[in-house]
């Protein structure tokens, strides 16, 4: 997330204590308890958050491979400048909403403004955003598009059928448009509300 934020997978964590040896800011409390604050406010937003649809599904997306990973993971790579190992090509992939049965109206605004951002910060980076229809989200959306395309973001009316494994060590980006190639694939999650 922007700024950095940590999250404990309950499902994944060991409690190991290792990433709390290694965290930068000491921001993880692995026996930390929910609190309950009470306080007077002039308004309140209801953010519901979302649960996680069964990864299982994003594994025709190439899931399984290293370099395909979620918007939040993602998010993890940017900030920490991709370990090192900066992509000269992404790939965004957007929409499978009909095998969930749900638009979100979130994983395209998402894109396009990570798409912008990436573009404004690495010129020399080829981005490309795969969506057979982008949902609009606002004026914000509309923005961050104009930004995108001006800096040379590619985007791809079709979906993706399946993402593989190249024998040059790239990605190959199957769809309805054709075959495309990147060092990495950022895949939308299922945003489904909780």
């Amino acid at each position: 997330a922007i700024p950095d934020s940590y999250n404990i997978v309950e499902s994944a964590c060991t409690k190991c204590g290792k990433c709390v040896e290694v965290c930068p800011t000491g921001a993880i409390d692995l026996n930390a308890e929910e609190k309950v604050f009470e306080k007077e406010f002039g308004a309140v937003v209801i953010a519901t958050g979302f649960k996680e649809k069964d990864r299982e599904v994003l594994k025709s997306l190439g899931y399984e491979y290293s370099e395909v990973v979620t918007f939040l993971e993602f998010e993890r790579f940017r900030a920490k400048n991709f370990f090192g190992k900066r992509p000269k090509e992404i790939a965004f992939v957007l929409c499978k909403a009909d095998e969930v049965g749900y638009c979100s109206r979130l994983c395209c605004l998402a894109a396009v403004k990570s798409a912008a951002i990436l573009s404004k910060q690495f010129p020399e980076m080829k981005i490309r955003v795969f969506a057979p229809n982008l949902k609009t989200t606002g004026r914000a959306f509309e923005e961050f598009k104009r930004r995108a395309e001006v800096a040379g973001v590619e985007f791809v009316k079709a979906c993706v059928d399946r993402i593989e494994n190249g024998e040059d060590g790239k990605l190959r980006i199957l769809s309805q448009n054709g075959e495309f190639s990147a060092d990495m694939a950022v895949i939308s999650e299922f945003l489904i509300p909780s």
